[in-house]
């Protein structure tokens, strides 16, 4: 196969739209999409696709059935993995959240906050909003490998790996 063969065969296969079913939101189905050329949040929502997010995002979480709104990161220093934490509801409004400017690794959510773990140059923390409020509930030890967050009621690690320095 020639060069130019190779790089259109490329070309054609990065076209290719990427989609992940990631679950509901008030029964209606909420997946990720390239479909416009960058990722996006998107629902269905009576038989129409609608975008919810205005933007590429980062991170994204599963979305809670009994809620109508899905929190996500964003990049916001241009490629630098710099996130803000937004969220986005089932009108398709999307609304920045306070958050620090970190890398944000892992985010969930239920009904009255947002969990998530990021990463400075210094530290990573797990930190919490909760009624508006951010608040940084721990620092990881570099030695900890944080895997996912399961119980927002406790706010526990559930899983984790220590590693030897």
């Amino acid at each position: 196969m020639e060069y130019s063969e190779l790089i259109k065969l490329l070309e054609e296969t990065v076209r290719i739209p990427f989609y992940a079913i990631l679950g509901k939101l008030k029964n209606n189905l909420i997946y990720l999409a390239t479909s416009e050329g960058e990722i996006s949040i998107y629902a269905l929502i009576g038989g129409k696709n609608v975008k919810l997010t205005k933007s590429p995002i980062a991170i994204s979480t599963r979305p809670k059935s009994s809620l109508d709104f899905i929190p996500f990161a964003r990049d916001v220093e241009k490629g630098k993995e710099i996130h803000a934490i937004h969220i986005a509801n089932l009108k398709g409004e999307e609304f920045q959240i306070e958050s620090p400017r970190v890398r944000i690794s892992s985010l969930t959510y239920d009904d009255k906050r947002i969990v998530f773990t990021g990463s400075s140059q210094n530290e990573t923390s797990l930190y919490v909003i909760e009624n508006g409020k951010l608040s940084k509930l721990t620092t990881i030890p570099p030695s900890v490998v944080f895997h996912q967050i399961i119980s927002l009621e406790r706010y526990c690690v559930s899983s984790f790996k220590r590693e030897l320095i």
